[in-house]
């Protein structure tokens, strides 16, 4: 499913990653092809969380311009 040589997309990693936990919850699978699915589902799951961290960082360079000077905002995520 999940190569870890090729990183993709956002979405795509999200559907990958649901697609694994549907196969999962169905118990349909045998223990070799579970293992296989955890180990794909956790590289996916890196990789989106690496993609949101670097989104995040993006968000916090939005530059404002306050009275003709440009200043930087941290912006605060609260965590839920």
């Amino acid at each position: 499913m999940a190569s870890k040589k090729k990183k993709v997309s956002f979405e795509e990693g999200i559907e990958q990653l649901e697609a694994i936990i549907k196969d999962l919850e169905q118990g349909n699978v045998s223990l070799d092809d579970m293992v296989k699915k955890y180990s794909d589902g956790m590289v996916l799951a890196k990789n989106c969380m690496e993609q949101l961290e670097t989104a995040e960082a993006n968000i916090d360079m939005i530059l404002k311009e306050e009275n003709n000077n440009i200043i930087q905002n941290k912006l605060a995520f609260s965590e839920e």
